[in-house]
This record gives C-alpha cells, structure tokens and sequence, in this order.
C-alpha cells in the first residue's frame, strides 16, 4: 500500500516547498489504505468480534426476559471506532495537503493551508483563492483546477465531510460507530444472527472506506497532472 501511495505522490518529481508537501500527501494516502484494509477485516469478522456482547445480553436475557423487537442492540469494537475516525481525519488532511500544493506550485497568490469551508461552502477557501488571487500567466491552470474540484465536490466531496460531521460528531451519542447485533428467540433461548457494521446512508463502513480512498486519489492524480502540465 505505501510503495502505491508514493507511486502517486513521488516526491522525486517535485522542487522546492511542493515536494514535502506530496512526501506528505504519500504518507497520508498509505494511512488512508491501510485504514481502509483494517476497517475491511474487522467488518468482515463482525460476528466473531461482537460475540462476547451477545453473551452479556444472553446472560441479562435468561436472567430476565424482555421484549426484544423494542431494543436495537449495538456492540463496540474501540479498535473500529478509531479507524472510522482516523480515516474521515485522514481524508480530510489529504484534500488538504491537496490544496496547498496551489501555494507551492505559484498557482495562488495566497496561502492555501487547507480545504476549508469559507460562506458555508466546504472548499470554499480553495475556491475563492482559484477565482479571486489567481497569478498572473496562471488562469488556465486555476481555471481547470476550479473545474476540477467542483466535479469531485458534487461527486463525493461533500457528502464525506456531511458524512465526517454526522459519523464522528454525531447529536445522539456514538452509536453510528458501532456494529449492530441481530438477535431472536426461538425455544425459549437467544438466537445470534449477526453483528451488522456501522453504515454511511445505504453503503457499509469497509465499502464505503474503500470507494473514498478510489475518489481521493482519482481527484490527486488529476490534480496533480494539471499542475504538470502548467509547469
């Protein structure tokens, strides 16, 4: 994963301030895949992980019995937990490493330090400094890029950061971060059906991990070419 992250980001292919900026970006990348690969494992050995939380509720159950179509059951693995955050941290750090290779590369005027909301808009610094302080012989290149980033905003941009703020930050506890346990009775005892991980909307944790990682470095290869070709 790493020898592919910095297949993306060669340091090696840079000068000056943009070249530890894309050392950083590589490092970043291979955090985010191997993030990824552990959210994937543990998903896919949810029931085994999550078996001594069917225990505890068996136990309580037999000792005394309660209707169990009230209650939704969740099991937490601390180790999920961390990854899930660790890896909207890390996506976001990425898209911000991102920008600042506007800085270094002279295609801004200003600092970029990140892809930071500006007016409620998530990007809306990189944005602003793509349509507003812009140098000079630059236009086109701040013009592609601006483009650039618009589509991957609409495409997935957006939702992830959303996704970020509900899943980490969430209004009502943490239960978005835990795998849910599917429990029946039959003859009197406890059934253990399942242990169901954490999703985003519609799409489970370890894919939606791994579709995130394909887009981030889908939008990097891209920018990285346009800034190539101004150079």
């Amino acid at each position: 994963m790493e020898g592919s992250a910095f297949t993306l980001f060669n340091p090696n292919d840079w000068v000056g301030e943009s070249r530890g900026v894309v050392q950083s970006c590589a490092t970043e990348l291979a955090v985010l895949e191997y993030t990824t690969a552990r959210i994937e494992t543990l998903c896919a050995t949810a029931r085994e992980l999550c078996s001594r939380h069917f225990e505890t509720l068996n136990s309580q159950w037999q000792t005394s019995p309660w209707n169990l179509s009230r209650v939704i059951y969740f099991g937490q693995v601390p180790e999920l937990h961390v990854l899930i955050e660790g890896f909207f941290a890390g996506l976001k750090s990425l898209l911000d490493l991102d920008s600042q290779l506007l800085t270094t590369e002279g295609v801004v005027g200003v600092a970029v330090d990140g892809f930071h909301r500006a007016k409620g808009v998530y990007g809306g610094s990189v944005i602003n400094a793509l349509e507003n302080n812009v140098r000079k012989g630059k236009e086109a290149v701040a013009a592609a890029v601006k483009d650039l980033a618009m589509k991957h905003k609409a495409l997935w941009i957006d939702a992830a950061i959303a996704s970020r703020d509900v899943l980490v930050h969430p209004l009502r506890g943490a239960q978005q971060l835990m795998f849910e346990i599917r429990i029946e009775t039959s003859n009197g005892s406890l059934v253990y059906l399942d242990a169901v991980p954490p999703h985003v909307g519609e799409t489970p944790i370890a894919q939606y991990t791994a579709e995130r990682v394909e887009h981030v470095r889908q939008f990097s290869a891209e920018l990285l070419e346009e800034l190539r070709n101004a150079a």
